[in-house]
């Protein structure tokens, strides 16, 4: 393989790691959705672990806001990627490393988006 084509793929993988490695994004499966009410304004709870599995390790509180919808029609077992919207990026915020004791709450200021990648329907 050519030195060029060897030091572009480096460089790709390297980007690619920068890109989970900073903060601004992380694959994670639908483990629960907890329908809320509050002012008569619906909202989710939705719980997300790596593997799918109890315990939740982060909580999106998913409301209305346009970031949240492809989450709220998720199922439970879907798999996606959360990140960081470019705001939130720019303001150099990171999303918070999953933990099962204390699950970090996200969404609720329109901060992250939700690409699906599997469904389980």
């Amino acid at each position: 393989m050519p030195k060029k084509t060897k030091l572009l793929l480096i460089l790709i993988a390297c980007l690619a790691f920068n890109i989970y490695a900073d903060g601004d994004s992380l694959e994670m499966i639908v483990v629960n959705k907890i329908p809320k009410e509050f002012n008569g304004s619906n909202w989710y709870m939705i719980g997300l672990s790596v593997n799918g599995k109890e315990p939740v390790e982060i909580i999106w509180q998913a409301t209305n806001d346009p970031n949240s919808l492809t989450i709220i029609f998720s199922e439970i077992g879907d798999t996606g990627v959360i990140s960081l919207d470019r705001w939130a990026i720019r303001g150099g915020e990171k999303l918070p490393k999953p933990n099962a004791e204390n699950p970090p709450i996200i969404g609720s200021l329109g901060e992250v988006i939700w690409q699906p990648l599997r469904f389980t329907h």
